[in-house]
């Protein structure tokens, strides 16, 4: 990329001045694209890194590329060169490949100029202009409003900031939001829409599970093989242009179990990415990779062939065994050019150099004046498929290192594989053959769709349906929503929501059993006289242990203050339960510090707080010792023996001695059988 040239206006400096700064400065300062052939300021049509720019007018919009921009159907004067600066001077700041949203904002600001003051003067735009071109936008069915609009307020903020506009064009908003009933662009947001087809992924899997059993051509190959790799990993179809043939990784995760996973650049996040590969795909994923491996090893080696940058002709298999120098005959011409007959080599011939002639062509002379150049025109980033520029901080795999490299029309199927000439990757590859969609060519209706290939006709998909499909599947399968952001690699989280199109009856259905037990069988009701006579036993466990209350007579009277209760069993050894009793112990000490200390400060207040923690860090001071008693099993049952708040209790106690703290079960005391089996369940939990 040229340097860039940051364009600073003069505020004390009229309109007029300021464009014709602006124009200067873009025309004869930025270098944006003038080693490109056919780049030419004057010209209507510019090559780009992307797509030609053709400076047309609202009445040339559908003119076909191919046919040449009249006068008339091309941006006024002078507008026409304010529009070129704008596009090269945002270009070169950086480029991108949605420029055309731009133009189209340049066309409907000029066409808004020329209805209201009858001359396209961009000093003279207001937000009355910019209103009329939103207008326009409509009224001419234009799709991506939002997006057109958005490049519409670019384009008024950048005339306000560089003052070639007095008329404050910096503060206007589009009208458009994606919100916008009228978007036609606006897609459903039906979840049916959003996720595959059940029948066009299994029609595929049919068409994938054949390739074990029987030969397929390569289009079958590489759609059943794209889609695997579709569903491996959260992915969008152009990152495959980033695979390498040895993009797969199998290691160990955390729990020592074998994790496969999908390795590649992201360009569009910038970043070396590493995808799990759920257990279910793996073993189909590696098989997707060897059969794309094996359909592409050849074009490998021609890849490899071109890097070597050798003038001789490329010796495949069904080239003629001639010397480089001797002439060919028109048969020899079309084996070596890998075409079917010889009315093929002469159409091909003639596309090239503008005659049918077959004769006294050799193979040196085919490749340097028909291979080479032609290769050099379909790939013009070669070694690689995508310009190096576009990828930020990654670099693209040479063809020679690309999982996906194919010859030219090696996944047509009506016609042969080209030897000796590569074709760039692209999304076409897999989109236009999982549509179902027809084209007329020649007077005849033409499909690329595979489903109709085999027999599934009005089956179709979209490639980005697949990556809505696995994070559904994630959200459904309990997959967090931070794991999810980081397995698709987007930027937030909210992102990823949209993403997710869960059935709302089965996220209903989950809802409720969360907050509902579900019971389908009807229960007959119990009576009185039938729960009096049923064995009770405990039926509640705390952090501390086991309640032994019997809940029939009263409900619990310490209000769960368990640790100053007589019905708590502890038992001994017990990790969960000791943490929790030196967890309540600590802060218990806290807090009789601190009364303490108001008390010494002279607030009696706190004498109350005192004696009441004073009586409880009593009692769990030597529960905690004989909890790290060594000498005492693990397992063993620990009842405290305390004062509880009922009347009985109080009037017992009268006739008893002292609170003693019991750290083995008395002689004569004995628990009830569900007792004991819960303390049989707390010994055998797992004590971590």
């Amino acid at each position: 990329m040229s340097n860039v040239v940051q364009f600073k206006p003069q505020a004390e400096l009229s309109t007029v001045k300021n464009l014709a700064s602006f124009i200067a400065m873009a025309k004869d300062q930025i270098r944006l694209w003038s080693t490109y052939d056919g780049f030419d300021w004057d010209s209507n049509v510019w090559p780009t890194h992307h797509n030609k720019i053709r400076f047309y007018n609202l009445k040339g919009k559908n003119v076909h590329p191919s046919k040449k921009l009249s006068e008339e159907l091309t941006l006024s004067s002078p507008f026409i060169e304010f529009a070129k600066a704008y596009i090269r001077y945002k270009q070169s700041i950086k480029q991108t490949r949605v420029y055309s949203r731009t133009i189209t904002g340049l066309v409907l600001i000029e066409n808004a100029l020329i209805t209201i003051d009858e001359v396209a003067d961009i000093t003279k735009a207001t937000q009355r202009h910019f209103d009329m071109a939103c207008e326009l936008l409509v009224n001419n069915k234009y799709k991506d409003r939002t997006g057109i609009g958005a490049a519409l307020e670019t384009i008024a903020k950048d005339l306000g900031k560089w003052h070639i506009s007095a008329a404050g064009l910096k503060y206007w908003k589009h009208p458009f939001t994606k919100a916008d009933a009228h978007d036609v662009r606006k897609k459903s947001t039906d979840r049916l829409t959003k996720l595959p087809e059940d029948d066009a992924l299994l029609a595929l899997a049919e068409l994938f599970a054949n390739g074990y059993i029987s030969e397929q051509d390569d289009e079958d190959i590489y759609v059943t093989c794209q889609t695997c790799l579709l569903l491996s990993a959260p992915q969008r179809i152009n990152e495959s242009r980033w695979f390498r043939t040895d993009l797969l990784r199998e290691e160990q995760d955390t729990l020592g179990n074998s994790q496969l996973y999908i390795s590649y650049w992201a360009a569009k996040n910038a970043s070396y990415v590493r995808k799990e590969v759920p257990k279910t795909m793996a073993t189909h994923t590696k098989e997707a990779v060897e059969r794309i491996k094996k359909i592409t090893e050849e074009s490998r080696k021609l890849a490899k062939y071109y890097e070597s940058g050798s003038t001789k002709f490329y010796r495949h298999k069904n080239c003629p065994d001639v010397r480089d120098d001797q002439v060919l005959t028109p048969i020899e011409v079309a084996q070596a050019l890998g075409l079917e007959n010889r009315k093929c080599a002469e159409d091909f011939i003639r596309k090239e150099t503008g005659s049918y002639k077959l004769t006294g062509w050799t193979l040196d002379s085919l490749w340097n004046q028909i291979v080479l150049p032609k290769h050099e025109r379909n790939l013009p980033h070669f070694p690689y498929q995508i310009s190096p520029e576009d990828c930020a901080s990654g670099r693209p795999p040479k063809m020679s290192e690309s999982l996906m490299c194919f010859r030219h029309r090696q996944l047509a199927f009506t016609e042969n594989t080209s030897p000796v000439l590569l074709s760039a990757f692209n999304r076409d590859y897999y989109s236009k053959r999982i549509e179902d969609r027809k084209v007329i060519r020649a007077d005849k209706k033409y499909t690329m769709s595979i489903f109709t290939k085999h027999g599934y006709n009005r089956l179709h998909l979209r490639s980005h349906q697949m990556r809505h499909f696995l994070n559904t599947m994630a959200q459904e399968a309990g997959v967090g929503i931070e794991e999810i952001t980081q397995w698709s690699t987007r930027a937030s989280q909210l992102q990823s929501r949209t993403y997710m199109h869960q059935d709302p009856q089965r996220k209903a259905n989950e809802i409720a059993d969360k907050q509902i037990q579900r019971n389908e069988n009807t229960l007959e009701p119990v009576t009185e006289d039938e729960y009096n006579v049923m064995e009770k036993g405990p039926v509640i466990t705390t952090m501390y242990g086991i309640c032994t209350h019997d809940y029939t007579f009263t409900p619990c009277e310490k209000h769960a203050d368990c640790l100053n209760c007589s019905e708590l069993l502890i038992c001994k050894g017990h990790k969960r339960t000791t943490a929790a009793i030196q967890r309540e112990y600590a802060q218990l000490t806290e807090n009789l510090l601190a009364a303490k200390s108001e008390i010494d400060a002279g607030r009696q207040v706190a004498n109350r707080w005192y004696i009441s923690h004073k009586k409880k860090h009593e009692r769990l001071t030597p529960l905690l010792k004989i909890l790290a008693d060594p000498s005492i099993e693990d397992g063993s049952p620990i009842q405290l023996i305390g004062e509880d708040f009922s009347h009985h209790k109080r009037i017992v106690d009268k006739k008893i001695h002292e609170n003693i703290l019991i750290d083995e079960t008395p002689t004569g005391l004995k628990y009830s059988d569900e007792v004991l089996e819960c303390l049989a369940l707390l010994r055998k939990e797992d004590n971590v």
